[in-house]
């Protein structure tokens, strides 16, 4: 034993009594030791601070992980080895007791270190079952005398400072015994089995056959504790409740299907009818399973990814058998070349399918191109919601240049243009800013709208902070039973200093854009005759006037040569449009990109297209000054 003067976390902590089950007098949790000026340090004081950070984390360990072996590890496993009653150790780690216990290297019974003492094994006269336990232990090392280590001891000073704590190990072996009931105890030792031996009659060598491994492997907490998945690229985000709903859709879709005949098969017998069903049943099984586990919060990204891996192959298979038995005169071939597009891809018609994303191991790909495929399924069922939400903004409280610290209020109405046999639908509101410093908060997560012109108010206050002077406010609304429908307008330029815009009567409405913001312009839409046609709306909210706009649109490609692109800032196209009293009117900004025989536009390029609306008459009269807002739509060309 080290020269200590006393040990106070023996006397005083509770913790010594839950490790050892020794008592103690009016136990205390003391958790910590604070060092004051002008005190004599101790070593009951130093080593209680130690024992308290020891005894904490050993606590934690042995209560709340457990005994056992990491993934990945095959620490302390018995296998069988040449020679007669021996076996080796494999090297590795485990915990015994909340103690990290460490084998550098694949050793054998015989051979391991601390075998002084350990009886040799004997070869069974009967079939007899032996328990092979590790026995582990802490003593005390000192810099000098037998058995210490004289590299504790600093050359410098030449005396002995501080003693170490060593941890021991050794393996044992009990024979004629199913478990530790029966083995002596030493106090300060911990005991953990890692196999029994099913030895057999005059067998001397152990065989892997006689080997059962005891230990509890793959302990690893990260590998047990599931993060709910979610997914954020750009303004697209992917989170638990769209999982659930994109599986729900799938399950719904292809029931309804069935209910109202709009599945489209013909079988040749009564049993081939009931073994579709059982082959479209495991797919909407699939769905359910997979519902319950996200929704229990039991699914991460990569869970999440193989889940839908197992739901193509499951696809693949249904569509399998409905064209193998389900099939007759060609009956289900349209629906079945239709749904393999979904799932495969199709380039022709511009289809790009599960398998894609799944092979680039992209969730939330995955995930969308599952929606699209649900949409196909729910058509001719309207099951689930199809149309328009937009997003509109109007007006910001109060209207001034944007000063740091401030809030302002942000009204923005949404507005529904779906249909749905429910008669209205709930959108989720998202908002998003670009600037990480800058705070904002929505007056609501959610709006249930009427359908085909159901529209509310949001408001959204923005608080700005001078670590960053610009910032995108962007609100998107997007349809909960069908999160393929969202609102497209991209977000409104803040800037400290500058005023905000002013409430828009001119927007975007067109597809909406990507991760990166950007619309994507298919090459061929671009080369063709009739060009890109890319939507906007102009609403007029006076409920008595007559209103026409200016509007004129151009596209900017980020090219050297722009031979061929139309309109260019050069030569807009210029249109008035007359909208009636509480009307939105569609205008669309038609583009074009080189034609035949030019080389078309080169896949990846990316420009603006700009449009701009200004008010120029009231009820036939002149307007002067009139308000302007200006539309500035990120794009790129792909294939």
């Amino acid at each position: 034993m080290g020269d200590f003067s006393r040990n106070t976390f023996k006397l005083t902590n509770i913790m010594h009594q839950l490790i050892t089950g020794e008592p103690v007098s009016n136990p205390t949790h003391y958790v910590g030791i604070r060092l004051q000026q002008g005190v004599p340090v101790l070593d009951a004081d130093w080593n209680e601070l130690e024992d308290i950070r020891r005894m904490e984390l050993l606590t934690m360990i042995r209560y709340f992980i457990g005994n056992g072996v990491p993934a990945g590890n095959q620490g302390f496993q018995i296998l069988s080895t040449s020679g007669q009653n021996n076996f080796s150790v494999a090297a590795g780690i485990v915990i015994v007791d909340g103690l990290l216990v460490i084998n550098q290297n694949i050793t054998t019974y015989q051979t391991q270190l601390n075998v002084a003492g350990l009886p040799a094994l004997t070869t069974p006269v009967a079939d007899r079952t032996d328990i092979v336990y590790l026995d582990t232990w802490e003593k005390e090392v000192k810099g000098s005398g037998g058995g210490g280590d004289p590299r504790l001891i600093d050359n410098r000073i030449g005396i002995e400072t501080a003693v170490r704590v060593k941890r021991e190990w050794v393996v044992r072996v009990k024979e004629n015994a199913n478990d530790l009931s029966s083995i002596v105890r030493e106090k300060g030792h911990s005991y953990l089995p890692l196999a029994r031996l099913n030895r057999r009659a005059a067998v001397a060598v152990i065989t892997p056959d006689m080997v059962i491994d005891m230990r509890k492997t793959g302990i690893t907490l990260a590998e047990h504790i599931k993060v709910p998945l979610f997914v954020q690229i750009g303004l697209e985000m992917l989170d638990v409740a769209r999982f659930v709903v994109m599986l729900t859709g799938l399950r719904t879709s292809l029931f309804a299907r069935l209910r109202q005949g709009q599945l489209p098969h013909q079988t040749a017998s009564v049993q081939d009818e009931n073994i579709l069903l059982v082959a479209l049943q495991e797919v909407m099984n699939r769905a359910h399973i997979g519902e319950v586990q996200t929704a229990s919060r039991n699914m991460d990204n990569q869970d999440a990814l193989q889940f839908i891996r197992s739901l193509y192959d499951a696809q693949k298979d249904f569509l399998g058998v409905l064209e193998s038995i389900g099939n007759v005169a060609n009956a289900a071939q349209a629906f079945i070349t239709q749904y393999r597009k979904y799932l495969d891809g199709s380039t022709a018609d511009f289809i790009k399918g599960l398998k894609l994303a799944l092979d680039n191991q992209d969730l939330l790909a995955a995930v969308i191109a599952q929606e699209e495929l649900n949409s196909f399924l729910s058509a001719p069922v309207t099951n689930l919601p199809e149309g328009t939400v937009n997003v509109f903004y109007n007006s910001v409280i109060p209207f001034e240049a944007l000063a740091a610290g401030s809030t302002y209020a942000f009204t923005f109405e949404v507005e529904s243009q779906v249909t749905s046999p429910l008669g209205s639908e709930e959108f989720g509101i998202q908002v998003a800013i670009s600037a990480a410093s800058w705070t904002s908060t929505v007056s609501q997560n959610s709006v249930t709208l009427t359908n085909l012109g159901g529209k509310t108010s949001v408001a959204v206050s923005v608080t700005p902070n001078a670590a960053e002077t610009q910032a995108i406010l962007t609100v998107t609304a997007i349809a909960v039973r069908n999160p393929l429908i969202r609102s497209p307008q991209p977000g409104i330029p803040l800037q400290i200093g500058v005023e905000p815009p002013v409430g828009t009567f001119f927007f975007y409405a067109d597809t909406r854009l990507n991760a990166q913001g950007q619309l994507e312009i298919r090459q061929n839409h671009l080369t063709r005759t009739t060009g890109r046609d890319i939507l906007f709306k102009i609403k007029n909210d006076n409920s008595s006037e007559i209103r026409t706009y200016r509007i004129n649109h151009y596209i900017s490609p980020n090219v050297a040569d722009t031979t061929g692109w139309s309109p260019l800032q050069a030569s807009p196209t210029t249109q008035d449009v007359q909208v009636n009293p509480n009307t939105t009117t569609d205008y669309f900004a038609k583009v074009h990109g080189p034609k035949s025989p030019a080389p078309p536009p080169p896949i990846g390029t990316t420009g603006e297209i700009i449009a701009t609306a200004t008010l120029i008459e009231i009820n036939g009269s002149p307007v002067v000054g009139g308000a302007t807002v200006e539309n500035r739509i990120n794009f790129i060309v792909i294939a």
